[in-house]
């Protein structure tokens, strides 16, 4: 079995990363798929039932002391991981902040899972209209534009522009990726 590059799209909150998911996960579907992901919160909608697996806390817990999670992070009060097992034979999409990013860089690394990496950028005060707009705290919009600030310093990753239409960008991943 070939071992496909998994891919890892990074930024802060409303920079676009999900819906770039959803298109590449539609348009492409035998090439693109969705990682094992796992979260505490409750579901919003019946479509969420086949894209996460719901935990309560002590569960949640349970698997990351078994060492279960690849990378988590917690949101509002839910926690939200990524299981170790990867299913290389098609490329995964991977959407996380920074210090996802920086937990799953590793373990590819650890597990020799080729990569790439693909910085979503988007400026900072759209950014925090958005989650304005999403009815984040401001101690989230300060923790999350630190972030942004902080990650935009060290970027190693392919630059794509949040203000380009969707379409566009789906079209450089797959193209860069999969050669299509």
């Amino acid at each position: 079995m070939t071992t496909k590059p998994q891919i890892l799209i990074t930024w802060v909150s409303w920079s676009w990363k999900t819906t770039l998911m959803e298109t590449l996960l539609t348009e492409y579907p035998n090439h693109f798929s969705r990682p094992i992901q796992y979260t505490t919160r409750q579901p919003r909608d019946d479509k969420e039932l086949d894209i996460y697996v719901f935990l309560t806390r002590d569960q949640f817990f349970d698997k990351l002391a078994n060492g279960d999670f690849a990378e988590f992070t917690e949101y509002n009060w839910n926690l939200y991981a990524v299981s170790s097992i990867i299913d290389t034979s098609r490329s995964n999409i991977f959407i996380v902040e920074p210090v996802g990013r920086a937990a799953l860089k590793k373990h590819f690394h650890l597990k020799w899972i080729p990569y790439r990496g693909y910085f979503l950028e988007i400026d900072e005060e759209t950014t925090k209209q958005r989650m304005i707009n999403r009815w984040d705290t401001v101690g989230i919009i300060t923790k999350r534009l630190e972030d942004f600030k902080y990650f935009s310093q060290e970027i190693d990753d392919k630059v794509l522009d949040a203000t380009l239409p969707i379409q566009r960008n789906v079209d450089f991943l797959a193209k860069s990726v999969w050669a299509l």
